[in-house]
């Protein structure tokens, strides 16, 4: 399968396109648009399946590299609020754990789900990011497109709940500031699935060629990540 951004890029927008007409056709009103489960966030859900299977098929090593689709699979069921669909309060709430009215299957199941985030997080941060960091040093494409998407991440996170984090520093944010707050965080969560979808593609293609300069024997030196690869002249 021959992979180009242009190509994933315009499949990217085109799924964007066509499910968010569809929230706008069927929505009575704006808020509809940005509501749970539907618009923007059935938009970024369907973005991050099409990342997912980019990455099961573009994959060299699924079983080395499980820790980024099983990335991909936290972040789609967190945008479908899996996290706090099936218990009394959201697995990532302090609330589940002190509280001793909440059963302590549920208890067990928030541990084991922390526990698995806690290993996905530890293998990015040893296997992935010193890759990251050389590939931002070296100017790869690919690097780059993480690095910003990284940092729309941080930004739709921070917006998330603004009137709320910030009530306990005495700031007031208005309903209309919280509102808008909430729907860039919406876009911008569509914004970085997007980027995702790039970074896996632009990895993918650098792969393809590093492989061939180098017969395939340089993938298994240390230090080499397809973040970091440079572009073949």
């Amino acid at each position: 399968m021959s992979l180009r951004p242009k190509d994933t890029l315009i499949t990217a927008l085109i799924l964007c396109l066509t499910f968010q007409s569809y929230a706008l056709v069927m929505a009575d009103t704006v808020h509809d648009v940005f509501s749970e489960g539907t618009g923007a966030e059935l938009v970024t859900v369907v973005l991050f399946a099409f990342a997912f299977g980019l990455w099961w098929t573009t994959s060299p090593s699924r079983r080395a590299g499980w820790h980024i689709g099983m990335v991909i699979i936290l972040m789609m069921m967190r945008e479908l609020d899996f996290d706090k669909r099936f218990t009394a309060d959201g697995v990532l709430q302090l609330r589940l754990y002190s509280s001793a009215d909440n059963p302590v299957y549920q208890k067990v199941i928030g541990f084991m789900v922390i526990a698995l985030i806690a290993v996905v997080v530890i293998r990015i941060c040893v296997r992935d990011v010193p890759g990251l960091l050389r590939g931002l040093r070296a100017n790869t494409m690919a690097a780059w497109l993480m690095g910003i998407a990284f940092v729309v991440l941080c930004l739709s996170k921070t917006l998330d709940g603004l009137a709320r984090k910030l009530a306990p520093w005495g700031i007031y944010v208005s309903e209309w500031a919280n509102t808008r707050a909430g729907r860039i965080e919406e876009l911008a969560e569509m914004v970085f699935a997007i980027l995702l979808v790039q970074v896996l593609v632009y990895c993918e293609i650098r792969r393809r060629e590093h492989r061939a300069q180098t017969h395939g024997w340089q993938i298994f030196e240390a230090g080499y990540h397809p973040l970091n690869v440079p572009r073949v002249r």
